[in-house]
């Protein structure tokens, strides 16, 4: 066992088969073989060696858990689902067995996001042992299930509290504050994590994720590219590389990773698809025909109407409009209870300006959708636009409402308040999103100007100051502040920041009589035209 947990499963393999020799029904020692194959990701051997087991021991517990969590592990989720259960039928009053069974039990179910089955399992288990980490752990997997974030992180952080360096509880608190926009607590969990465990794929992916919901694609990338970590052909891994590609602009590195992810699993019909919309935004329909063949050898309605969308796609990229809407229309007619050939219908009339047809398209959508957040999104960008402002209102925030992640939603429902004068309300959709979207800058502009409207400057300027620490090299960030410390008549400050900002761009003409203004203003008249130069150089500015 000592060799084992030390990474030489070789070794310890010897030391097994030495244990067999004294006693040949050692349950142990033929489980700790079996485990020395799956440490060597042996885990056809592995296998062989569990149902032999099982052949020779049906009544040992520890066989059958080890042969149910082997099936989880290969993906086997019925098998794995009879083994848990005849370990528990074995286990019968050993509280220590029962729990443990249950335990694996429950894990099966909340994996096939199975609520009912879960819940059950999870409620027998926390009442056998309450306080058991394994009980808080399901419970908190469950809460995670049910996306109820506040009990999920106040039940994981009474695990890590009892055990700082437990890392599944490290990884999953990890991705309860990612999920609610904490992005640097969350990055704090998974590196603790890693740091035992650099090889742990799960933690590594939500860690790039992290650093990629924060816009720092690099930083995810060099997350995936530990030498802590052997990746192979993980398509998980793969699927994130090439979404990291896309984020930084490189569409031909994203279409070799989605190329790899193809090649690992070609039945995977999700990475084919994102292949073939890869291949349209870098223009190479012409390659996009080959991915459209082998959609059509997949199986499944669901398949086939993809690769139609697809198909319209790429039509819509050659700029065969005419074709696209027809043929849109005919998926329509071909897949009428499903919503997303209506949403591509009402896409194709909204760029024809046919607003009112596009329109019924995305209120089509809905009726078979009621929850399709795409048409959703359409419908209330085409409220906006044409002033139907309680309209737009409402359907941003029964947006967010279902994805708390669309900060676009957020925006938009800001942008509206701000239109009606509400600007307490636009400040409060605006502060929503900085949490989410840490280096976003727009945001941030916006919520200074709103400030500024709202008349409370102090506020005002404590943003544009954190505008201006995200990026100091920004000349824009500092011509904000100095536009509201003048507005303030802190002409000091506004001409410090102006100064600033000259110092980055001074080619800049409106830098430039900004700050003559903000010294004019300050009662120094000569360095205001010293800042704006002889009679021939005013004539340029005007």
């Amino acid at each position: 066992d000592a060799l084992q947990g030390l990474g030489q499963p070789t070794e310890a393999r010897s030391e097994y088969h030495l244990a067999l020799e004294k006693n040949p029904d050692d349950v142990r020692a033929h489980l700790g073989i079996a485990a020395t194959y799956l440490a060597a990701d042996n885990r056809p051997q592995a296998r062989i060696n569990l149902d032999a087991l099982i052949e020779s021991y049906p009544d040992e517990f520890d066989v059958w858990m080890a042969s149910g969590d082997l099936n989880r592990m290969l993906g086997e989720s019925d098998a794995a689902e009879r083994n848990y259960t005849r370990a528990l039928e074995v286990a019968g009053d050993n509280v220590g067995e029962r729990a443990s069974a249950l335990y694996g039990l429950a894990e099966m179910a909340l994996s096939s996001a199975d609520e009912e089955a879960a819940g059950q399992f999870v409620a027998e288990l926390t009442a056998l042992t309450p306080n058991s980490i394994q009980a808080i752990l399901s419970q908190a997997r469950l809460a995670v299930l049910r996306e109820d974030w506040g009990t999920a992180q106040t039940q994981l952080q009474d695990i890590l509290r009892r055990a700082p360096d437990f890392a599944p509880a490290q990884i999953l608190l990890g991705a309860v504050m990612y999920e609610t926009g904490s992005f640097a607590q969350s990055e704090m969990h998974l590196t603790s994590a890693l740091v035992n465990q650099p090889g742990n794929v799960a933690a590594r992916l939500m860690l790039a994720s992290n650093y990629l919901a924060q816009g720092n694609p690099d930083d995810a990338a060099d997350a995936l590219e530990s030498n802590g970590a052997s990746w192979g052909d993980d398509p998980r891994v793969i699927a994130l590389s090439a979404r990291i590609a896309l984020s930084t602009g490189d569409t031909d590195r994203a279409i070799r990773e989605l190329e790899r992810s193809v090649a690992a699993d070609p039945s995977d019909s999700a990475s084919q698809l994102q292949l073939a919309l890869a291949l349209i935004g870098a223009g190479r329909q012409d390659e996009v025909s080959e991915v459209l063949d082998r959609l059509a050898e997949a199986d499944g309605e669901r398949t086939a109407l993809q690769r139609e969308i697809l198909g319209v796609l790429v039509q819509l990229r050659g700029g065969n409009t005419t074709l696209a809407l027809a043929n849109s229309r005919q998926i329509t007619e071909n897949w009428p209870e499903e919503a997303a050939g209506y949403n591509l219908v009402g896409a194709i009339e909204l760029a024809n300006g046919e607003q009112e047809a596009a329109r019924a398209s995305f209120l089509a959508a809905l009726e078979r959708d009621s929850g399709n957040l795409i048409a959703e999104r359409f419908l209330a960008q085409l409220a906006e636009s044409t002033g139907e402002l309680d309209e737009a209102a409402e359907r941003y925030e029964r947006i967010v409402a279902a994805d708390d992640t669309a900060t676009w939603a957020m925006y938009g429902r800001a942008r509206i308040a701000a239109t009606a004068a509400e600007f307490d309300l636009a400040a409060e959709w605006l502060e929503r999103i900085l949490p989410r979207e840490p280096g976003a800058v727009v945001p941030r502009e916006t919520l200074a100007r709103v400030h500024v409207q709202n008349g409370d400057i102090d506020s005002a300027l404590e943003v544009a100051a954190d505008l201006v620490a995200l990026n100091r090299g920004r000349p824009e960030s500092y011509l904000l502040l100095g536009d509201i410390a003048a507005r303030n008549e802190d002409f000091e400050a506004a001409i410090d920041a102006f100064e600033a900002a000259r110092r980055l761009d001074p080619a800049n003409a409106q830098i430039t009589l900004r700050l003559a203004e903000a010294r004019r203003l300050s009662g120094d008249t000569d360095a205001a035209l010293a800042t704006l130069g002889g009679d021939e150089d005013i004539d340029t500015l005007l």
